[in-house]
């Protein structure tokens, strides 16, 4: 197996991001205003405000704050097939037929 080195450093700066987002929502500022402001790509930070201005809870200032926080942002592990209790039966039941030897 080999060894994976991220090349990149996306989503190291989420919290960046997150308060350039709430800046954008309570402040009504301009996207590419804040951007430049805090040093933020203009199209990740307008993707990151598109996607809570899409959200139909936000009502008050309360609410955005709450919503700031509770987004992600950045990277997410890969989606599992098993639960690592549900892979444990499997992985024996595959190592146990790797041990056997059927001849046809």
């Amino acid at each position: 197996m080999r060894t994976y080195i991220r090349k990149t450093n996306h989503g190291e700066d989420a919290d960046l991001i997150k308060h350039a987002v709430y800046i954008v929502l309570t402040e009504q500022r301009s996207v590419r205003d804040v951007a430049a402001d805090l040093g933020v790509s203009k199209s990740t930070l307008a993707r990151h405000v598109k996607k809570l201005k899409s959200d139909k809870q936000m009502d008050r200032i309360e609410d955005v704050s709450a919503m700031v926080e509770k987004h992600h942002v950045g990277y997410t592990k890969m989606r599992q097939a098993f639960w690592s209790f549900q892979s444990r039966p499997v992985v024996k039941l595959l190592e146990l037929c790797g041990t056997l030897t059927m001849f046809f």
